[in-house]
């Protein structure tokens, strides 16, 4: 029913404003090829950066923070803020044991930086060790300037 109208419209359009039409669809197309093409290179951006996981850390002295992450920006763009998710797994294994697994580091990195901070290990369910786990970081988002 929709397309039907839809149709009928664009017809009756043509037939009306041949000009007008020609360029609204020629601008529609236009907007949609931008918009493709930003989220294209977004998604390339967002791949430049990198997170690595280390729970053994001598660099990390406190106790309660065992958990060093690293991030790498590799993008040619500042990264304002980034939002990950760390995923807990036993060896072997594919169910994910982390709880409370997604976090946001507002640290600017500009092109090339590269940042380490200090977590809490997260808390593993169903009684596993944390530090007896396999994780791992995945970027969920990131915002650039």
């Amino acid at each position: 029913m929709f397309l039907t109208v839809g149709i009928l419209t664009c017809l009756i359009l043509i037939a009306v404003f041949p000009r007008a039409f020609v360029v609204i669809v020629v601008m529609g197309i236009a907007l949609v090829g931008i918009v493709l093409a930003k989220n294209y290179f977004d998604a390339r951006q967002k791949d430049s950066i990198s997170i690595i996981v280390d729970t053994v850390s001598a660099s990390c002295r406190r106790p309660e923070y065992p958990f060093r992450i690293t991030f790498m920006n590799g993008s040619r763009r500042t990264v304002d803020a980034v939002t990950f998710e760390l995923s807990a797994f036993r060896s072997g294994h594919s169910t994910e044991l982390a709880e409370a697994n997604s976090f946001t580091s507002d640290r600017i990195l500009e092109p090339g930086d590269t940042y380490s901070l200090c977590y809490q290990m997260p808390k593993a369910k169903a009684n596993n060790n944390p530090a007896d786990l396999l994780w791992n970081a995945t970027v969920t988002a990131v915002t650039f300037r």
